[in-house]
């Protein structure tokens, strides 16, 4: 019923809306647009955690609360996700699935009322680490085709009426997107909204009644951030592949792989310090998607660190693919993810590039009082140790 409401709005109203203004310096097009910054500041008198002198960047599919359990278990996973990713001692992080609600209510925030989960984020890590943090957010649903994104964080008119009537019948506003999150001051940001994947309305030929609603407002993205680190500027890019819904979808997923590298040649300074592309890429390691991504210079680090590679359920390497009804709560401590297909990817500097270590995060669940298990999201992320090797 939501997909439904949003189609309705997009069709309605038409796809004419003025073309944004420039977000950097390098050539914007009618397809980019500008986050919203902010920075969390410690508690006064905070202590920051000791620096270690190595550079770590993480990835994390946070499950947004578009669904009703993850709605539900959103307020209790986030303390959860911020905990693993201040303990993982990570210095950037790109994440996926990141919602946003026009209402925040503490204590009480089903339904949909997690308000700037971006924001909070970046805040419960800073309590955590004594450091003040940097975040951007930029929005990749509800979105309609081929409409600019003139408002900063994404969107235009017609995406403000989806967020405030998309999600009936149930309450609230519902929106999710990108996240880049720092210790370090973020120079430029801009997001790039990749091409649609209408095209696989015609190839829905299974019974989801959703499926072409899916193929035709599904939007993605690619969020950028120059970063200033102690050692020089680093390109770090975040994005979330297409999932699967039908018979084109691993030509979507192809064809987003080939846009998040053009983004990344167009905008990324070839300097000292190596680039990081990071994010849920829904497909598995030597497959074309991986593929396209190595073959335009970039090393798959948990591979390179030496993984336990994710071939069978259960395997250590494994990120996604929950078992059903085990995606945020489970009876017992274990969960079965079944696929990698969370990368952090770095592509080599002038000074060269040593991964050292790559581990998951977020594979340890927290015992409730009424006896189950919640885990921090329906994903496992990674964080991943790199430095210069010259």
């Amino acid at each position: 019923m939501k997909r439904l409401i949003v189609a309705l709005f997009a069709i309605a109203a038409g796809l004419a809306i003025a073309s944004p203004s420039e977000a950097a310096s390098t050539g914007p097009t009618v397809l980019d647009g500008t986050p919203i910054c902010g920075l969390a500041a410690p508690a006064p008198g905070s202590t920051p955690v000791a620096d270690d002198g190595v550079l770590k960047v993480a990835s994390f599919n946070l499950l947004h609360s578009d669904l009703d359990e993850a709605d539900m278990s959103l307020a209790d996973r986030l303390p959860l996700e911020a905990d693993a990713l201040a303990a993982s001692g990570a210095d950037i992080i790109g994440a996926q699935e990141v919602a946003r609600n026009t209402d925040f209510t503490p204590g009480d925030e089903y339904p949909q009322r997690h308000g700037f989960v971006a924001q909070r984020l970046a805040e419960m890590i800073s309590a955590r680490t004594g450091e003040a943090w940097t975040w951007c957010w930029s929005a990749s649903n509800p979105h309609v085709p081929l409409t600019p994104d003139i408002t900063t964080g994404g969107g235009n008119p017609l995406d403000a009426l989806a967020v405030m009537f998309g999600n009936i019948p149930d309450s609230g506003t519902f929106s999710e997107g990108l996240a880049i999150l720092t210790r370090f001051p973020v120079q430029w940001s801009r997001f790039h909204r990749m091409l649609p994947r209408s095209y696989e309305a015609v190839a829905c030929l299974n019974l989801d009644p959703f499926c072409r609603l899916d193929a035709t407002f599904d939007a993605r993205q690619v969020l950028w951030a120059r970063i200033a680190t102690p050692l020089g500027g680093v390109d770090m890019f975040t994005t979330h592949i297409a999932h699967h819904i039908g018979g084109l979808s691993n030509t979507t997923k192809l064809l987003q792989a080939r846009q998040a590298m053009q983004v990344v040649k167009n905008w990324s300074v070839r300097d000292a310090l190596p680039d990081f592309l990071v994010g849920d890429f829904n497909s598995a390691p030597g497959g074309k998607v991986w593929n396209t991504v190595t073959n335009n210079g970039f090393v798959d680090t948990y591979r390179a660190a030496g993984g336990v590679e994710c071939v069978a359920p259960g395997d250590a390497g494994c990120s996604g693919g929950p078992p059903d009804g085990g995606e945020t709560y489970t009876a017992g401590p274990t969960r079965a993810m079944s696929e990698r297909i969370d990368y952090v990817w770095a592509r080599r500097g002038s000074c060269g590039l040593a991964v050292t270590n790559s581990q998951l995060i977020g594979n340890t669940p927290t015992l409730q009082s009424d006896g189950r298990y919640i885990w921090p999201s329906d994903h496992n992320g990674f964080v991943s140790t790199v430095r210069c090797n010259a």
